[in-house]
């Protein structure tokens, strides 16, 4: 599955420290829209505005352009993702080559998760199409699943 993949590690400051400069991706703080984004989803009906917002304010949103990479397969895993607009697929090895094993599309949650002890992805994740995130880093846990 998707959910045990990386997105690309992002510090706190929304910057990733290895990210190359040619990759397609743009990292911007979290709008009120993609905040309804999120509501908007079945799996956040019943979430209270409050608690969107309080991920919207420790989270960040990435864009990709459809075909960049994502994530490489061995990549760190460091934030938790859901898919705000487009499409992610999952590529993994088969016999020298990547064969697309999954893809998902808005209100998928992938990366790591809260207790998850995975370090690192084994899959090449690619956006299908131009592709919105929502990033929450794993350094925020402790404060989502204790308030």
């Amino acid at each position: 599955m998707i959910g045990t993949t990386p997105l690309r590690s992002s510090n706190r400051d929304g910057q990733d420290p290895h990210m190359d400069p040619a990759e397609s991706s743009t990292i911007v703080k979290v709008a009120d829209n993609d905040v309804d984004t999120m509501a908007s989803f079945p799996l956040f009906e019943s979430v209270p505005r409050a608690e969107l917002e309080w991920l919207a304010a420790r989270g960040h949103v990435e864009r990709f352009a459809a075909g960049s990479v994502i994530s490489e397969s061995g990549s760190p895993i460091d934030d938790m993702w859901i898919v705000l607009a487009g499409r992610v697929a999952a590529h993994a090895p088969n016999a020298g080559s990547l064969r697309k094993y999954q893809d998902v599309g808005p209100g998928y949650i992938g990366g790591t998760m809260p207790f998850s002890r995975l370090r690192s992805g084994p899959l090449r994740i690619v956006a299908e199409d131009d592709t919105t995130l929502f990033a929450l880093n794993r350094s925020d846990f402790t404060d989502l699943v204790r308030e």
